[in-house]
């Protein structure tokens, strides 16, 4: 811990029963500073992970002064701060409305020594997506009779980044998953259904 510290220094000779208690001491101040940056982590969101907006933040700083701040940057630049947190807990960041796209965050904490010493985070990525995927439906449209069990649905999936699986739903039942869709062309799932009405 920084600080000042009184040292004196005493001896006594055992063998010769010579007590130095009333020969010459000396008193030695030390200033002792402390040079440790606290060590912050980022905990989640995971780097390079995906996510929604109104995001949580959270990250931890070990520090044996105590934490003066820790400072969110986002994309970069000063986001906020949260003055006097707790060391050695877990520590978050609340940010509402973010934009749609990739992004930057990382934490940066000052203790509360004389030095004021700075530690930094790693930088971590993070997706922002905040618009579903645009189903088309081409066939079979709306209310058609089909004379033929053998049954090819047609549709065309868009998104602004990648959508990772379609899935055909008949009568509000999973029947199927496509996990190799690809985007902006047409896509089918091929099914042999029994006579009946069906909504898809």
């Amino acid at each position: 811990k920084q600080g000042i510290l009184n040292i004196t220094v005493r001896a006594q000779c055992s063998s010769d029963d010579v007590i130095l208690d009333k020969a010459n001491s000396y008193t030695i101040n030390l200033s002792i500073s402390d040079t440790t940056k606290p060590i912050v982590s980022l905990v989640s969101p995971l780097n390079n992970s995906w996510a929604r907006i109104n995001l949580t933040f959270k990250h931890n700083a070990t520090e044996n002064t105590g934490l003066k701040n820790c400072s969110l940057y986002f994309d970069s630049r000063l986001n906020q701060t949260n003055y006097n947190p707790e060391a050695g807990v877990l520590l978050n960041f609340t940010l509402n409305n973010t934009l749609e796209g990739y992004h930057n965050w990382s934490v940066s904490c000052f203790d509360n020594s004389s030095n004021f010493n700075q530690g930094n985070s790693s930088i971590f990525n993070i997706n922002v997506d905040v618009t579903s995927p645009n189903i088309t439906l081409f066939f079979p449209i709306n209310n058609t009779v089909l004379d033929n069990n053998a049954t090819l649905f047609r549709y065309n999936a868009t998104d602004n980044f990648n959508a990772t699986n379609c899935s055909l739903i008949l009568n509000k039942v999973i029947i199927q998953t496509n996990y190799s869709i690809v985007l902006n062309i047409t896509n089918n799932f091929s099914r042999h259904l029994a006579g009946g009405d069906y909504n898809w």
